[in-house]
Parts: C-alpha cells; sequence; structure tokens
C-alpha cells in the first residue's frame, strides 16, 4: 500500500515537471489564453499568474543568445513579461509612462528598467522593433499572441508593423486630402523612421498600394494622434481587426507546446508488466 502511494506521489511529480521546466513554453501558453483581439484579459492572465512569475524568474539568469535577432527576440520578450506583470499588480486605469523609466528588474544577470530592455532590443533588432513592445496602452502596438523568436522575428515584425499602419484607431491615411494623422510613435523616435514618408510608404499594408506610391512621389501633411495611455483591457474598446495570421499563429504556437507536453507524458507511461519502481524523485 505505501509503494502503491509512493509510485502515484512520484508520478504526479513526474507528469508536473513539464509545467515546471519550460517557463517560456508556459509563457507561450499564457499568451495565447489571455490576448485578445481588443486587449489582454487581464482576469485570464490572473489565473495564469504562476506561469508569469516562472517565466519572468526564469529570465533574472537567462542567456540572450550571440546572434542580433536572437538577442533583440530575448529583449522584447522580456520587456513584454515584466509589463504584463506590473500591469497585473497594479491595474491601472490610466498607464504612468513613468513606470518604463523608474523601476528595475533582473534579467540576463544585470539590473534593468523597462526602457533599458526596450533599447537593448532596438539595438539588436532594428527601428520596427518599436512595434512589438508593448506599452499596456490602447495606442500601442498590440502585444502578440505569441512570443517572438529569432528565426523568424524579421517577418514577424514587418507582419507587426504593417498590422499597426493598417489599424485606423491608431494611424489614419486620407489620400484623397493628402493628410495624415499618425502615432506619436514616430514622433517620438523620429530618428528611427527618417525620412518618415519613405519609411511609411515602405510599410504600408499591401492594400495601401495607392497611398504608399503617394507617399513616395508627395508631400503629405503628417500630424501625430494624441496618446491614449487607458489600460488596453480586453472589453475596454472596439476590436482593431488584428491580422487573421497572429491568431491563428496563437493557435498552433499553443498546440505544439500541449502537444510536447502530452508526448513527454507518454514516455512517462511505465511499460506493460514492468515492475513498479521503488525508488524516489529528487528535487526538482
Amino acid at each position: 500500500m505505501g509503494r502503491g502511494v509512493a509510485r502515484i506521489g512520484t508520478l504526479l511529480l513526474l507528469l508536473a515537471l513539464p509545467v515546471r521546466a519550460d517557463p517560456a513554453g508556459d509563457f507561450a501558453v499564457l499568451l495565447a489564453q489571455t490576448v485578445r483581439e481588443d486587449g489582454v484579459d487581464y482576469e485570464e492572465l490572473a489565473r495564469g499568474r504562476d506561469a508569469l512569475d516562472r517565466f519572468v524568474a526564469s529570465l533574472a539568469a537567462a542567456d540572450p543568445g550571440a546572434a542580433p535577432a536572437d538577442r533583440a527576440a530575448f529583449w522584447i520578450n522580456a520587456h513584454n513579461a515584466f509589463v504584463l506583470r506590473l500591469m497585473l499588480d497594479t491595474r491601472p486605469g490610466t498607464v504612468d509612462r513613468a513606470v518604463f523609466f523608474g523601476p528595475k528588474w533582473r534579467v540576463a544577470l544585470r539590473d534593468a528598467t523597462l526602457d533599458d530592455m526596450a533599447d537593448l532590443a532596438r539595438d539588436a533588432g532594428g527601428p520596427l522593433v518599436r512595434f512589438a513592445l508593448y506599452r499596456a496602452a490602447r495606442s500601442s502596438p498590440p502585444l502578440s499572441p505569441v512570443p517572438y523568436r529569432g528565426a523568424d522575428l524579421a517577418e514577424a515584425l514587418a507582419q507587426q508593423t504593417r498590422a499597426y499602419l493598417a489599424d485606423g484607431t491608431r494611424n489614419r491615411f486620407a489620400y484623397a486630402q493628402l493628410e495624415a494623422e499618425i502615432s506619436m510613435l514616430f514622433r517620438w523616435y523620429k530618428g528611427d523612421f527618417e525620412p518618415l514618408q519613405a519609411f511609411l510608404a515602405d510599410h504600408m499594408p499591401a492594400d495601401r498600394e495607392d497611398v504608399a506610391r503617394s507617399l513616395r512621389t508627395t508631400a503629405w501633411r503628417i500630424s501625430f494622434r494624441p496618446w491614449d495611455w487607458s489600460l488596453d483591457e480586453a472589453g475596454a474598446r472596439k476590436p482593431t481587426g488584428r491580422p487573421l495570421w497572429l491568431a491563428l499563429y496563437a493557435i498552433v504556437a499553443a498546440g505544439l507546446v500541449l502537444l510536447g507536453v502530452r508526448a513527454f507524458r507518454g514516455l512517462l507511461r511505465p511499460l506493460p508488466h514492468a515492475p513498479s519502481p521503488p525508488g524516489e524523485i529528487g528535487n526538482l
């Protein structure tokens, strides 16, 4: 009887091992579960708090990688994870911009503010990183439902940039009037986007080729929209038309993680007719 109970306890601990051993995978699943078309579901995020905390803890001594794309993806994911945890802890109605320059967290064996992480990501990944960094505000580029990876970072950033420019709640292009009202991001980080009209033209969505051609050949009147610092919480604003590829990507990523967990659990099942193991499991 005692041996049977010990065996069941050991098996339960082993079944829990994938959860504890793969904080990055847990974070991917958490994003897929909490990122909605109209913002972040903070109630669902609170239910997955353990997964978020494990991922954040794993960043303290993590290696960002040697390749620039890997480093950029690492710092984007770190930045976004700490923003989520900070918002979850405080649940502000309005995000205070000061939080990006104030508190420091231990990441990759250094102490860094959110702004430090953003700079490290930008230095490694280029200007389009600005559209992957989540600021938890309604005017912010939306949070990706999947973590960024170095292997496909360039395409993911290009997609994110085009999606942001296509979002009429954040950027408006009036072709007939030759007027554009665009996000304050382009003003705050203007050095990353000069010459501005050429940058906008190069990253315009495919269905706005008329706007792209005009931006390349004609002077437009460009102004900047006030930044809405209201918390980007699901249910608090209208859907923004996030492209379908993001939702599909999130579903596929979550499915692969779950399949991996299931396969790992299959490996843990004892072979038929094998004697029950009497041993103990060490500390995880």
